[in-house]
């Protein structure tokens, strides 16, 4: 069957990047593409920084209406997908209307989830996912005092912090004894609670909560278990993220905790391909504790399934191992199993701290399956190559394990500065190794991050 319309159901990173590749390969192609957001394509991992106002809504929108016209994409926001039907191929809009399509990618991403609690549906409850839900943050926190955050895992992290920016006064009530414990290990985890204290976030560990409660349907307090309320005006959470599969119910699409795919990423129905985090965890292997922040998975798959989709049987061979984010002006990156204990059988641990600058290398049988990197993030790519072919030790030894496991002073804040040559800005981020050796991307001249007067500065390097 000749190929002529192609739809995809979402647009964040799997959605976008499947449409992109699909215009570099067919450029008479018709590609539409069907969000229920307000906004063109954005970087959900920035929405902690507009929820505090450090950006607005122009900046958080890399991709304007402009590239979806030149590159001929149909983009029609706003449009809510009832069901589909996959017999007659075609999808059906809440508004009733129906689109025909020959391919459909899926790459509707997951939802968080309600707080199963009394209250939990209040006004003032929120979880964060879309810019919707930061625009609706932002809105409700303005002229209110106090914030609960509840949460263990990363969505939690950034609320917390974002809503101390914003200048509320954070109660973190934790679970357990730390944070994000399924992907960071106690170290970590304690750096980035220092971190979260130093920004004022209050932190209170083993405290579970039962009930929210509401005054005139507001939020005014949560209930512990312990009987002992919480006064607050609002109430964050990143507590469960599930694969958004609801228009799939009464099909034969196959879904086991997300849309079960092959290989080559197509469904168990014909045509029908599916990218991103509405596939099934189980089809992700080792990194659903992840939850929503596949950004790395996300793109690859929704190329994967765009070649796939016109015609190629590429195998998708291998998801990204992990994460990279920036949590309190603090890179982070985890590979792998970065966070497997020492007691695990024939585990080996290499770390070195340096203040907040952290990192941890996790051997299994002498063969690295793990890394968590705090700070300067740089090497995380070529790490996560090494995890994926299943580097020695001993491969390592000699080259990338020294310039990991130094010791040597690094920049604790990123540094925005000047080259001394052309004046053009020069950036280098939090964990760069003082003495760093590099070269001006305006003028090409060589430069080296020194101490100058006893203050750090970019100078020319020395012939």
């Amino acid at each position: 069957m000749s190929i002529r319309h192609v739809v995809i159901i979402g647009n964040g990173v799997a959605g976008f990047a499947a449409a992109r590749q699909l215009r570099r390969q067919d450029g008479d192609l018709t590609i539409s593409i069907l969000s229920d957001e307000a906004h063109p394509f954005y970087l959900r991992s920035r929405l902690k920084e507009f929820i505090c106002s450090a950006l607005d809504e122009h900046e958080m929108i890399l991709e304007s209406r402009n590239l979806y016209r030149r590159e001929k994409l149909n983009l029609l926001l706003q449009t809510r997908v009832a069901a589909l039907d996959t017999v007659n191929r075609e999808v059906i809009l809440e508004r009733g209307e129906r689109i025909r399509w020959d391919r459909l990618l899926l790459a509707m991403g997951c939802r968080p989830q309600p707080l199963e609690m009394p209250g939990g549906d209040l006004r003032g409850v929120f979880s964060l996912r879309t810019l919707g839900d930061a625009q609706a943050i932002r809105n409700w926190a303005q002229g209110r005092r106090r914030a609960v955050v509840l949460g263990e895992g990363v969505v939690s992290l950034q609320l917390a912090e974002s809503l101390a920016c914003a200048g509320l006064e954070v109660d973190y009530l934790l679970l357990g004894d730390r944070l994000w414990p399924e992907v960071l290990d106690e170290t970590a985890g304690g750096i980035l609670e220092y971190l979260l204290r130093d920004a004022g976030v209050r932190i209170h560990k083993r405290s579970r909560v039962v009930a929210i409660h509401a005054a005139a349907g507001d939020v005014r307090a949560v209930e512990l278990e312990d009987g002992r309320e919480w006064p607050c005006d609002l109430v964050g959470h990143g507590c469960s993220f599930r694969p958004a599969t609801e228009i799939l119910v009464n099909t034969a699409i196959a879904c086991r905790d997300g849309v079960v795919v092959d290989p080559h990423l197509e469904t168990s129905v014909h045509g029908i391909f599916a990218a991103g985090d509405v596939v099934g965890r189980e089809e992700a292997r080792e990194d659903g504790a992840l939850g929503p922040f596949r950004w790395q998975n996300s793109f690859h798959q929704g190329e994967v399934a765009a070649r796939n989709i016109l015609g190629a049987e590429e195998v998708l061979e291998t998801f990204s191992f992990g994460i990279r984010t920036e949590l309190c002006d603090l890179g982070v990156a985890v590979l792998g199993h970065g966070n497997l204990s020492t007691k695990a059988a024939g585990v080996t641990v290499d770390q070195v701290r340096h203040e907040n600058h952290y990192r941890r290398l996790v051997f299994q049988d002498e063969i690295l399956v793990g890394a968590i990197l705090l700070g300067d993030v740089e090497h995380a790519p070529m790490l996560e190559e090494h995890i994926r072919r299943g580097a020695t030790r001993g491969e390592l030894h000699e080259t990338l394990l020294p310039a990991l496991l130094d010791e040597e002073p690094r920049l604790e804040q990123p540094l925005e500065t000047h080259c001394p040559i052309c004046t053009d800005a020069v950036k280098l981020a939090a964990g760069t190794l003082i003495g760093h050796r590099f070269s001006c991307r305006s003028c090409g001249n060589k430069l080296r991050l020194t101490y100058s007067e006893g203050r750090l500065a970019v100078l020319p390097e020395e012939e």
